[in-house]
């Protein structure tokens, strides 16, 4: 898959070339070579809207973080969050959601994977690397709430560390089972999405990530996204969908963008790899449109 990717990009780097001297040329073609074929296409395209869209989709393939940014942040800015960063405050939040004292001894199987902040500041990057768009985090200048209200939200973090994830999943279809170490996934089919832990080992081999798009709910009007997992490599992996630091994300992207596109709210399940405590790989366990 990585060497077509390969391919591709360089296929559109031809084009890219051709389409800025397209008008000044006579050509000749060969179409047994790439690059001939890439002219007579462009030039097709030039003359022809239908050929020009498949160019754009060719982009959009070569380049699916930037349109999937497009859908996802349609402003010049927006407001991220991951609320809670202290494992004091963590702990707080889990008695009050009652949920099980063996549950800060699972937390140290990940202490070491500060996912929300981490995800935070690598999707800030990839805002302004890729569209230039701003994103506000800071909290000591308006009430939090008011922001999320007036700003597209991108939520960082599950329900136990992050308060305004859990209002976003008590207005989705999905769910995490709260009482179990293993934090499952489960949605409303009754599928369960379960993390692989190697108890000799003490490491994750597997972990789940969710990411929810809701175009409006009842605390955000202007749409919220929210990246989550059900442990901290979910989480960060599924915020690596937007910053496309991981191997297997353009696949996500696509696959998202074909859902965006089709309108509504979704949420998609990610099966995240993990090796040693490195995130290797993503890929698509579930999306659904709700």
């Amino acid at each position: 898959m990585l060497e077509l990717d390969l391919e591709w990009e360089k296929f559109w780097k031809v084009f890219e070339k051709i389409v800025k001297s397209a008008i000044s040329g006579t050509w000749f073609f060969d179409f047994h070579e790439p690059i001939a074929l890439a002219k007579g296409l462009v030039l097709c395209a030039i003359a022809n809207l239908e050929l020009s869209e498949t160019l754009k989709t060719l982009k959009n393939r070569l380049k699916p973080f930037e349109t999937l940014l497009d859908h996802l942040i349609p402003d010049d800015r927006c407001y991220g969050t991951s609320w809670y960063t202290k494992k004091e405050e963590k702990f707080r939040r889990i008695k009050s959601l009652g949920i099980p004292k063996a549950y800060e001894d699972e937390l140290s199987r990940t202490k070491n994977v500060l996912a929300a902040p981490s995800a935070l500041l690598e999707v800030k990057q990839a805002l302004e690397k890729y569209r230039g768009v701003h994103l506000i985090w800071r909290k000591d200048e308006i009430d939090e709430k008011t922001r999320i209200y007036t700003y597209r939200t991108l939520l960082f973090g599950g329900p136990v560390s992050n308060l305004y994830s859990e209002w976003l999943i008590n207005e989705s279809p999905v769910r995490f089972n709260l009482t179990s170490p293993n934090y499952d996934l489960i949605d409303d089919d009754g599928e369960v999405f379960s993390p692989d832990y190697d108890f000799n080992r003490k490491t994750y081999l597997a972990d789940y990530g969710l990411i929810i798009f809701k175009e409006k709910t009842s605390f955000a009007s202007k749409g919220i996204v929210g990246f989550m997992g059900c442990h901290g490599y979910g989480t960060l992996a599924s915020a690596r969908i937007i910053t496309a630091n991981i191997a297997g994300a353009k696949k996500v992207a696509r696959k998202i963008i074909s859902r965006l596109e089709s309108g509504g709210d979704f949420y998609i399940v990610l099966e995240v790899k993990v090796d040693r405590g490195i995130i290797e790989e993503v890929d698509v366990a579930k999306i659904v449109k709700f």
